[in-house]
């Protein structure tokens, strides 16, 4: 685990217990879960990359990588990590980011419950794609 990952780790938990709303970018008013990484990223003072339009669902996901490794994310090879961005398929066509907490928890926007919360592992969506924040240097 790295310095930043941690740091993006705990911005996540900071955002705990605020309010939902979809495509959401201000903590004020509510975040979703594009929000909850952006917003993450912004506390943790890491780069946070012109985020592209994109809907609820999507039938080409290419630019989530894109945009992630603009921001300092990069696949991860093994396991899932503190501070590691975790993203899910819940359902057809749509995707899901969580942040990785300490032992096997993760942060995430909850639509059902409209806030940030905590929840535990194992993740029980599909995984598309495990992505780690790198030291620059």
């Amino acid at each position: 685990m790295s310095y930043v990952a941690n740091k993006f780790a705990k911005a996540a938990v900071s955002l705990v217990g605020t309010p939902f709303r979809l495509h959401g970018r201000d903590p004020h008013s509510g975040l979703d879960c594009v929000g909850l990484i952006n917003e993450s990223l912004k506390i943790a003072g890491l780069p946070r990359p012109q985020l592209p339009k994109y809907a609820l669902r999507n039938s080409d996901y290419s630019f989530v990588l894109k945009t992630a490794c603009l921001a300092g994310f990069k696949p991860a090879k093994n396991g899932i990590f503190l501070g590691d961005l975790v993203v899910v398929k819940p359902g057809p066509a749509q995707l899901h980011f969580l942040v990785a907490q300490a032992r096997g928890g993760f942060v995430h926007a909850h639509a059902s419950l409209r806030e940030i919360v905590t929840m535990p592992g194992p993740v029980t969506w599909p995984i598309w794609a495990i992505l780690r924040l790198e030291e620059k240097g």
